[in-house]
């Protein structure tokens, strides 16, 4: 988490990245959990090139989730309002690798790879 986070800047609109593509905030004063290192994309189609063009380099790279209520087993049972927030959140988000063998080289080759599909 703490390579990723080196890589980008401690800012979550980091110097660099393109207009629109967020790294994690953390509030002042509270430590990170580094369960997850992502970044934010401001749609899916942005962020369904990047993530492609990651795992095309061999990046383990990730979507976060699928919300609930657009599930294939519950999208036929929810009758309930639009969840925007929910499904802006889910086409946004692209997890980075993260796990404890990772190195910094490792880091160093993904973040690079992820600044070229940025471009």
């Amino acid at each position: 988490w703490e390579l990723y986070r080196a890589a980008f800047g401690s800012s979550a609109l980091a110097d660099g990245l393109p207009t629109g593509v967020r790294l994690p905030m953390i509030p002042a004063g509270a430590p990170h959990n580094g369960h997850i290192f992502y970044l934010s994309f401001p749609d899916l189609a942005y962020r369904n090139r990047v993530l492609k063009q990651l795992r095309e380099r061999g990046s383990g790279a990730v979507f976060h989730y699928i919300p609930l209520h657009s599930s294939p087993h519950f999208q036929d049972r929810y009758a309930g309002p639009e969840l925007s927030h929910c499904q802006y959140h889910s086409d946004g988000i692209l997890r980075l690798p993260l796990f404890d063998a990772l190195d910094e080289k490792t880091v160093e080759y993904i973040v690079r790879h992820l600044r070229e599909a940025l471009q």
